[in-house]
């Protein structure tokens, strides 16, 4: 079930449940969101920024030529740092019963940027595993365009259709008042919106498995030279 949906649940279950297990069962998993969710999300915060800091910094600040694997996971590491910046808001979220208290444009902001990194982050690990095969499998037809430009212009291209798929999240993200109370939900799913969640698994999830089967290959040493 959805986080905001279950918050909204819960809000409505206490005035209308009558069972007193269903109350204590019900106490039991406000508990779980309200305590052990932002203390996940706080560890995960610290350990994730700090870590992809020192990663991006150690790539960036690299000395000697920089490699086309290092520019795959630099652009991974900021994308799951974006992604990352935005956990203080859940925490927030889940501390308070699911309110959300951050208005409308962070709800909406925030979940874009998870699509986003979403998206980003299937389609950088696909771009490295066809990297790797192109290395290993087809090193002298693939020299001609396996080039630090090359490499740029297809990172900012992930980037660029990450963006785009993921501006439906922005259109079906609302602050919706119940009670008086805000949460950050989904809107009604239409035919449509449920059209274009079709069309962006089968293109984000299943598309990378069209690529030639190098995939093992991120298990093999990667060359300085490469």
């Amino acid at each position: 079930m959805d986080p905001e949906t279950t918050s909204i649940y819960l809000d409505y279950f206490y005035t209308t449940s009558q069972s007193p297990d269903d109350i204590e069962d019900t106490q039991s998993h406000v508990t779980y969101t309200s305590v052990f969710l932002p203390v996940f999300y706080t560890t995960v915060f610290l350990a994730g920024v700090l870590g992809n800091l020192v990663l991006m910094s150690a790539l960036y600040f690299k000395r000697g030529s920089r490699r086309l694997m290092d520019i795959f996971i630099l652009n991974l590491a900021a994308s799951d740092f974006i992604f990352l910046v935005t956990l203080p808001l859940w925490v927030d979220k889940e501390a308070s019963s699911g309110l959300w208290r951050t208005g409308s444009f962070l709800c909406k902001g925030s979940s874009y940027v998870i699509s986003v990194n979403m998206h980003c982050s299937v389609f950088l690990l696909t771009c490295m595993s066809v990297d790797r095969y192109l290395a290993i499998v087809r090193p002298t037809v693939s020299r001609r365009f396996r080039r630090k430009d090359c490499a740029y212009v297809v990172c900012a291209s992930v980037w660029f259709i990450s963006c785009l798929l993921g501006l439906p999240t922005v259109l079906s993200r609302e602050l919706t008042l119940i009670k008086d109370k805000p949460y950050c939900a989904e809107k009604k799913a239409t035919s449509a919106k449920l059209t274009w969640a079709l069309v962006s698994l089968i293109f984000t999830f299943f598309a990378p498995l069209l690529h030639p089967p190098g995939h093992c290959a991120l298990l093999v040493p990667w060359p300085e030279e490469l």
